[in-house]
């Protein structure tokens, strides 16, 4: 995790509010369709990326890098945490486990 120093004051403020949070993640094998190739992203997104990147494998594996980062900073952070696999793409579900997971806090 790149310089968890830099949140950790203010991850403690927020965690002393009482905050939390909701990561919505999907498998590493989704990445490919769910960051790269997103339909609602202009025609040249995944090109652009891949320039930015220097190859389609740099892009997709800095994509995995930050989902990898994400999750290590949940690990990190003094606030509770819940991580929903949004694989389905059933979002009425996920907004009910979401709502769930506040009211229980």
């Amino acid at each position: 995790m790149p310089q968890w120093e830099l949140v950790e004051k203010i991850d403690k403020q927020l965690a002393a509010m009482k905050f939390a949070t909701i990561m919505l993640d999907f498998p590493e094998q989704l990445i490919e369709t769910r960051c790269l190739q997103r339909p609602e992203e202009n025609e040249d997104f995944a090109d652009e990326q891949i320039k930015w990147y220097g190859s389609k494998t740099q892009t997709l594996d800095a994509f995995i890098s930050s989902k990898n980062n994400r999750l290590q900073a949940l690990t990190l952070s003094g606030m509770p945490f819940l991580i929903i696999d949004t694989s389905q793409k059933d979002w009425g579900k996920y907004n009910e486990e979401a709502l769930t997971f506040i009211k229980q806090q």
